[in-house]
């Protein structure tokens, strides 16, 4: 059963949030009583795109919370601020996918960022990161690179050793069925960093392989916690089993 008593935040109570002493308003309002209650995702979806069907909603002043932009902004602010808060095997990460799912199913608004939105939201959950171009260039290339092909400390790794591991076990297959994919990174290297990763730019055989053996490596680095151990040889015995 789902630990319900954990404490959550909403994303404008962050510090970088430029009204962190505001009331969380009704996207997080709606998905932290989703959660907590287990209700249908489909009325949540409908509770929470209700504002966005209102015509009148798309001629607020640039400052109301109600505004179209805004609104679908916050809503999915909320979703990654809650994710970053919860355990990695928390069940709740199951039913937030559950409730943008609904969402996506909910009739379009009279705004045609929300069709973005959308779109951009049925790649992540439905096609489980499928426009690889889009989403995985400029977050999960970024982490893997970041921890397995640079040069890193101990205390750099045990932060991003998880984070890299998640990447790969969640959407592996669809990394290592897109052999070829050329994707762009902002990727820059410091003074002094070291990239030892020397195969062709995209995903590869050779970039694939050179992952698999770096957790291997991972996994056996003795100045590692257990639990960054583990991580590591989780994933590169998945790797290994991927074709």
């Amino acid at each position: 059963m789902a630990d319900t008593s954990i404490s959550l935040r909403s994303a404008c109570a962050d510090d970088w949030s430029p009204n962190p002493d505001q009331d969380p308003g009704p996207p997080f309002t709606i998905i932290e009583a989703f959660l907590r209650g287990s209700s249908d995702p489909n009325d949540a979806a409908t509770e929470l795109v209700e504002p966005l069907m209102d015509e009148n909603c798309a001629h607020l002043p640039q400052s109301s919370p109600l505004l179209n932009e805004l609104y679908i902004y916050t809503i999915f602010s909320e979703f990654i601020c809650i994710a970053t808060q919860l355990p990695h095997d928390h069940p709740w990460h199951q039913w937030l996918a559950s409730l943008l799912i609904a969402l996506k199913a909910q009739p379009a608004p009279p705004r045609a960022e929300w069709l973005s939105i959308n779109k951009l939201i049925a790649i992540l959950v439905a096609e489980q990161l499928g426009n690889l171009a889009l989403g995985f260039a400029t977050s999960g290339l970024w982490v893997l690179k970041n921890t397995l092909e640079i040069e890193r400390d101990v205390g750099t790794l045990e932060d991003n050793i998880p984070s890299s591991a998640v990447w790969i076990l969640t959407a592996g297959q669809l990394i290592r069925d897109c052999r070829g994919l050329k994707l762009w990174s902002a990727f820059q290297l410091y003074e002094g960093e070291v990239d030892n990763y020397k195969g062709p730019d995209g995903l590869s055989d050779e970039r694939w392989d050179f992952w698999e053996e770096r957790f291997k490596g991972l996994a056996g680095k003795t100045d590692l916690s257990e639990e960054a151990r583990g991580w590591a040889l989780k994933t590169a015995e998945f790797m290994a089993g991927v074709n």
